[in-house]
């Protein structure tokens, strides 16, 4: 059993005596007669009492009480000279090398503290030196004179400052060769389980833990207990001791935790060139906890951990490790091929940390900012990776099935590492992307990136993927949260692949990278992707791969479902999206809403010479929008314009092409202005339904002339083709497919869609005060129609009853039919009123491709069940083919197209109140 001394008051006091009698340093002046020693080495020195009791220095913040009368006050520390030899100069230096005055409370603690110094517990031998050791010049003088296998729950206290016995600093670490060939301070206490803290940094004059202690050699710890290690430093810069670690340790107990707390350390280097930085080793059933630290410009990796079950980083930092052989800024792994342990139930926690700048030019590509290979639970939030040379970081779980979080995170960023100049400067490459992806990350759990950034990387922004059934999501941390952005990179984006699980993508921007700006999936995936809220625009060949057009915006493949909305894939340089559903079962669906496929002049051919400032609202070089489906193909509120034209020579480029053996169904769809056909059917789909479809313009310069919807490719015996409200009209060629049969009020009865400079095959309605021959309305055949002229914003009741069949509102020869079949409870209790809208005051400008005619606003106090019509005056002489109607849906301009009736005026059926624009093209 292990019993420590308690502290020699004169320790101090002997080592200077000894010191300086051998010396023979200066001696005061004698008194006139007085005869000095005949040999000053032979003069006794009084003997110390070892035992002799000790008092505890006071605490300054506390005020003593008054002594009991009966009571002997204790005494102050006296520091007793009488053994120096007469004439000695004495001399005591506080913690910043300055005299103090021997008289003083403060001199007598300096002498007394000692450094370094055992104590038990937690206690600091500032307050109570009760069990304490005897104080030590260096950290390897107590270790080597004290047992450490013995010794029961303690801390070591250390004087902060710098043991490297320079002018001003602290005793020269001497180290020991004692478990290896290097000169290093060694604790050698593996078979102790108790715990031991190593508090660096200790003011002796207060107390108090103000600094760091600094050491220039080697720090190699082995413990089998708790080991807590605070404030210290190893800074490599003046080692001369050819070392392969600054910090080495060993953890051998079971179940025990390491703690380093402001623990630094920096420059490790050897003339290998291959000095890492720290290594520390522990077992499954061990936790490391590293807290407010940094691990910075070391010839090998920064940090290196392994073997524990759980790992804690938080405000860690990893930088500047500068590797000629490959390495990282902190390398994490507990991982055990094909067994069970407890890295498959641990968990890897990194918060608020950085990693970066990492790696060399001598092998750049091996260098990476942040690696973990864990079997268990990984966590990672506020985690920075920029400027390695190679990749930004590399995480994965994927031999097991925990799930992997990384959040508000970035990995790569600002401008591209090849325009930092070289050597990499700390300042550039913490602002850069990585040299090669800025992040891999592989996990059969549930994969969630949340708020994530990985933006100008030489390779791809993200890549990896999850296996079996694991789950892939992509998003925002909150409503407030940037993006998670994939943009800028030299190859794709985003590519991921997904064995089986869901893949989910929310408010993601992949925008202005070499390939695909996402290529998710592949041909033996079975899950189900659904992309919400996103833009993947710009990619493919304008930046790296000039002329290029292999790439697309959005590239998904899967024998899943395919669920896309709210998306913009424009400016791309081959097709803004394109969804794969044909493998496997054949079965996967797709849908589309709200999405925009194209919307302005390509960015690679402008006739006119006028390319918008904005990229990401070109046209797509391809197609705008390509689907395969096993499935059925669901439209619903997509835009597809000015596609193709960067095909010319390849004579390609509809605005969408489905092919597919199922179902077909188009919900306000616009495609117009397209290199070759607006809309593309293939395949042995058994019906397609066409509701409110716009397709003019397409195909006029391609050679042979397309059609603005084209079906010549459907091969199946019975197709069923229903038609709703269609404007197929002026585009190259005789459309290719037929309507078989009405989608019911507003449809025309059959017939070819649209035609060469044509207004399309849809019948008009006759116009005039009744609606006996228009087949829009034929629920009020023979009925009576009522004529309003109505002013701006006059509410008119539209009850119906009498015989009455409808109503046909006029406001300045402008006109909204409203049958009293498409009113809820014939019109009772129902309103609508009409107001001309300048176009100053429309909600956004409408495309520069238009010119504002006029536009009407139709307020309706209820929902219509069925279509009403809405006509505006043509000007004299003008041909309708000139003409559009386009819509607002809240939130953008929807183009509805529209037709001449024979009485001067543009007509569009529709079923909802709002703003509608006659513009001309």
């Amino acid at each position: 059993m292990f019993t420590p001394n308690r502290p020699n008051k004169f320790f101090y006091i002997l080592m200077l005596v000894v010191f300086l009698a051998q010396l023979a340093l200066p001696t005061a002046a004698r008194a006139e007669g007085e005869t000095p020693p005949a040999d000053p080495a032979a003069t006794e020195i009084a003997p110390v009492d070892p035992a002799a009791p000790e008092a505890a220095p006071a605490d300054p913040t506390e005020v003593a009480p008054e002594p009991a009368a009966t009571e002997t006050p204790t005494p102050e520390p006296v520091i007793d000279l009488s053994a120096v030899p007469d004439g000695t100069d004495v001399v005591v230096l506080d913690e910043n090398g300055q005299p103090l005055p021997l008289a003083t409370q403060a001199a007598a603690d300096a002498i007394l503290a000692g450094d370094p110094i055992w104590c038990p517990g937690s206690q600091n031998p500032y307050t109570d030196s009760t069990g304490c050791s005897p104080s030590y010049l260096t950290l390897t003088a107590l270790l080597t004179a004290l047992d450490e296998s013995t010794w029961p729950d303690g801390t070591i206290w250390i004087e902060k400052g710098i043991y490297d016995g320079l002018a001003g600093h602290n005793t020269a670490e001497a180290g020991t060769t004692a478990g290896g060939s290097d000169k290093a301070v060694r604790l050698l206490g593996s078979s102790n389980t108790n715990n031991l803290t190593i508090q660096g940094g200790w003011n002796s004059s207060t107390g108090a833990i103000d600094g760091t202690s600094t050491y220039a050699m080697t720090l190699a710890f082995q413990w089998g207990g708790n080991l807590t290690i605070k404030n210290i430093t190893y800074d490599g810069t003046s080692d001369s001791s050819n070392p392969d670690y600054g910090l080495i340790i060993g953890a051998t107990g079971t179940g025990k935790t390491l703690t380093l707390d402001h623990v630094q350390v920096l420059s490790a280097h050897n003339t290998n060139g291959l000095a890492q930085g720290t290594n520390i080793a522990g077992t499954d059933t061990d936790s490391v906890i590293i807290t407010d630290s940094k691990f910075n410009l070391n010839q090998g990796s920064g940090l290196r951990l392994y073997d524990f079950g759980n790992f804690t980083l938080t405000r860690v930092d990893a930088s500047n490790n500068n590797s000629d052989n490959g390495g990282y800024g902190a390398s994490i792994t507990c991982h055990t091929s094909g067994t069970t342990d407890l890295c498959d139930t641990g968990t890897v926690k990194i918060e608020d940390s950085t990693f970066n700048g990492n790696g060399s030019v001598v092998k750049p590509t091996d260098a990476q900012g942040l690696y973990v290979n864990t079997d268990g639970t990984i966590s990672i939030s506020g985690v920075t990776a920029n400027g390695n040379t190679g990749t930004g970081a590399r995480i994965q779980n994927d031999y097991g099935t925990k799930p992997l979080t990384i959040s508000d995170s970035t990995f790569g960023t600002t401008k591209l590492l090849s325009a930092v100049a070289s050597p990499y400067l700390a300042a550039d490459r913490a602002l850069a992307g990585n040299g090669g992806e800025g992040l891999l990350v592989y996990s059969k759990g549930a994969l969630t990136l949340n708020s994530v950034i990985a933006d100008y990387n030489k390779a791809n922004g993200l890549k990896g993927g999850v296996g079996g059934s694991g789950t892939l999501t992509i998003g925002k941390t909150g409503p407030s949260s940037p993006a998670s952005s994939f943009s800028h990179n030299g190859m794709d984006g985003i590519k991921t692949e997904s064995a089986g699980g869901a893949v989910t993508l929310n408010s993601v921007l992949a925008t202005d990278n070499g390939q695909h700006g996402a290529e998710l999936g592949g041909a033996t995936e079975t899950g189900n992707y659904t992309i919400t809220g996103g833009t993947f625009s710009n990619n493919g060949g304008q930046t790296y791969h000039t002329n290029d057009y292999a790439y697309d915006g959005l590239n998904v493949k899967t024998s899943g479902n395919i669920a896309v909305s709210s998306v913009t894939a424009s400016g791309n340089a081959r097709n803004g999206a394109s969804l794969d559903t044909v493998y496997g079962s054949k079965t996967g669906t797709v849908t589309v809403t709200n999405s925009t496929f194209g919307s302005a002049p390509s960015i690679f051919s402008d006739p006119t010479g006028n390319k918008d400032a904005d990229p990401r609202k070109w046209g797509n070089g391809g197609m705008g929008l390509e689907i395969k489906s096993g499935g059925a193909t669901s439209l619903n509120t997509v835009t597809a314009n000015y596609n193709g034209s960067a095909w010319l020579a390849k004579n390609f480029g509809p605005g969408v092409a489905v092919t597919t053996d199922a179902a077909i169904s188009l919900n306000t769809v616009t495609a117009n202005y397209n290199y070759k056909s607006g809309l593309k059917f293939s395949g042995a789909a058994p019906s397609v339904t066409l509701n409110t479809v716009t397709a003019h313009d397409n195909g006029l310069t391609s050679s042979p002339k397309s059609p603005g919807l084209s079906g010549s490719d459907l091969t199946a015996s019975s197709l069923a083709v229903i038609c709703t409200s269609n404007s197929i009209t002026n585009n190259g060629a005789a459309d290719t497919i037929t309507c078989t049969s009405s989608g019911g009020s507003g449809s025309p009865g059959g017939g070819e869609l649209g035609g060469s400079g044509s207004g399309g095959g849809e019948t008009p309605p006759s116009g005039g005060d009744d609606w006996e021959n228009d087949p829009a309305f034929p629920e009020d055949h023979g009925a009576f129609i009522k004529n309003v002229e109505v002013s701006g914003g006059e509410s008119v009741d539209l009850s119906c009853g009498g015989g009455t069949g409808g109503y046909n509102l006029d406001l300045a020869g402008n006109q909204v039919s409203l049958p009293c079949g498409s009113l809820s409870g014939d019109g009772e209790g129902t309103s609508a009123s009409l107001s001309l809208q300048p176009g100053a005051q429309l909600p956004a400008a409408v495309d520069r491709q238009f010119s504002y005619v006029t536009a009407l606003e139709v307020k309706l106090s209820a929902p219509l069940k069925g279509d009403m019509l809405v006509s505006f005056a043509l000007p004299a002489g003008a041909k309708a083919s000139s003409f559009s109607i386009l819509f607002w849906d809240g939130s953008k301009w929807i183009d509805l197209g529209g037709f001449e009736s024979g009485n001067g005026l543009f007509n569009v059926k529709t079923t909802q109140g709002g703003i509608y624009v006659l513009v001309s093209k």
